[in-house]
Order: C-alpha cells, then sequence, then structure tokens
C-alpha cells in the first residue's frame, strides 16, 4: 500500500518500505525530509486494520539558505541567511563584522521551528 502524504505544503506518495503486519495496529517511520526537504523529523506511517494513513505532527521546518534574516548591530542592519539550512534548535556562529564593520566578536544566528 501507498499513502500520499503532505509536508509543508510538499505531497509525495510513500510506502511503508517494509511489511506491516496484519490484525491490529503497527507503525513505520520516515524522515520528513523524504517529502520536503526543508522539513526535519519523523513522521509516522500508520496501519490499523488495513488502513493505511499518516501523522506527520513530528515534522519541524528548517531555516534555509535562501530565507535571509534582518540582523542589527548598533543601528545598522544587514540581511543574513544561515550558511546551511539549520534544523529547529541549532544555529551557527556569526561573525558581528558582517553587519556592522566597527564592531568584533560573535554572534549566534540560530532556528527555532523555522524562525531564526
Amino acid at each position: 500500500d501507498t499513502e500520499e502524504v503532505t509536508v509543508g505544503g510538499v505531497a509525495k506518495t510513500l510506502s511503508p518500505l517494509q511489511q506491516m503486519p496484519g490484525g491490529g495496529t503497527s507503525t513505520r517511520s520516515r524522515q520528513c525530509s523524504e517529502v520536503n526537504p526543508l522539513y526535519s523529523g519523523t513522521l509516522q506511517l500508520l496501519c490499523s486494520f488495513g488502513d493505511l494513513t499518516h501523522d506527520v505532527t513530528g515534522c519541524i521546518p528548517k531555516c534555509p539558505t535562501t530565507t535571509p534574516l534582518s540582523v542589527t548591530v548598533d543601528g545598522t542592519s544587514v540581511d543574513i541567511a544561515p550558511t546551511v539550512d539549520l534544523t529547529s534548535g541549532t544555529s551557527e556562529a556569526r561573525l558581528c563584522s558582517e553587519v556592522n564593520s566597527g564592531y568584533e566578536g560573535t554572534y549566534r544566528l540560530g532556528c527555532t521551528a523555522g524562525v531564526r
């Protein structure tokens, strides 16, 4: 059996990859990024008495390199995007001088559920 799964507006048909036992309820996990590469986490394919459904509540949006954020240091603002797609709960160190050449040191550009 297959199931059409939508994550962040992107749909893809998935299968459990392994036989799911019948006669009750069983679950198989798949990576959310298999459906939408801008998401991390795990989705579930659920089989209940022969009926295949899915649960995408474990899918969390990433902060992609294609979406910059305005960062301000002492009145100077610059649009900054991460150098790699950040998963939720992660961050990367950036130089303050990227925003304002009069400053040294670093700051952290972080991602929480797709928002920096």
